[in-house]
């Protein structure tokens, strides 16, 4: 995993580096206030199968765009979770071959933004969201966070697995296969609420393969910047 972040904020350079969280029934709110979610595709099949959903999206005043170009996503998941804790403006945290293992039990990982703008563009895509009663809480205040890609090979090989943002011990679980994101969620509380944020997302010509298989999560090179 190798976060490299430059122009005035935190940098975190990580090298070869084992962090491997094993949670259970975990607590994951991402809290937005006032955001704007704008989805530009063509050519996507996008199925959303809800019952007694509730998705509430505020936005307000934020930048988030991610730029892709021939990217080839890989992500092999064995129970590992990536956290990033930000501390304001210039930290720089430079790792090299650290292991770095947290077991946790019924965690609580909030993310608290304001100010982001989300907009989506994709070009052939299949993304299916089956929700059944779910609830997801982003909120989100002026962060701008800007991730450019360009021939990255990040793999997502998943078999069986449970990817968990679980607000009071949810089980969401994302099941992809050759660019088709599944999304199966049943009594699940995703509340989004943003403000004013701007999160654009353009991918051309990315392979995004989601294998699951006893949760494992390898990123390779993610570049974020925090304006």
């Amino acid at each position: 995993m190798e976060i490299e972040k430059t122009s005035n904020t935190m940098e975190i350079e990580k090298t070869s580096n084992t962090m491997e969280i094993q949670k259970t029934s975990n607590t994951m709110e991402i809290q937005k206030t006032s955001n704007t979610m704008e989805i530009q595709k063509t050519s996507n099949t996008m199925e959303i199968q809800k019952t007694s959903n509730t998705m509430e999206i505020q936005k307000t005043s934020n930048t988030m765009e991610i730029q892709k170009t021939s990217n080839t996503m890989e992500i092999q998941k064995t129970s590992n979770t990536m956290e990033i804790q930000k501390t304001s403006n210039t930290m720089e945290i430079q790792k090299t071959s650290n292991t770095m293992e947290i077991q946790k039990t019924s965690n609580t990982m909030e993310i608290q933004k304001t100010s982001n703008t989300m907009e989506i563009q994709k070009t052939s895509n299949t993304m299916e969201i089956q929700k059944t009663s779910n609830t997801i809480e982003i909120q989100k205040t002026s962060n701008t966070m800007v991730i450019e890609k360009t021939s990255n090979t990040m793999e997502i090989q998943k078999t069986s697995n449970t990817m968990e943002i679980q607000k009071t011990s949810n089980t969401m679980e994302i099941q992809k296969t050759s660019n088709t994101m599944e999304i199966q969620k049943t009594s699940n509380t995703m509340e989004i609420e943003k403000t004013s944020n701007t999160m654009e997302i353009e991918k051309t010509s990315n392979t995004m393969e989601i294998e699951k298989t006893s949760n494992t999560i390898q990123k390779k090179r993610l570049r974020m910047l925090y304006i």
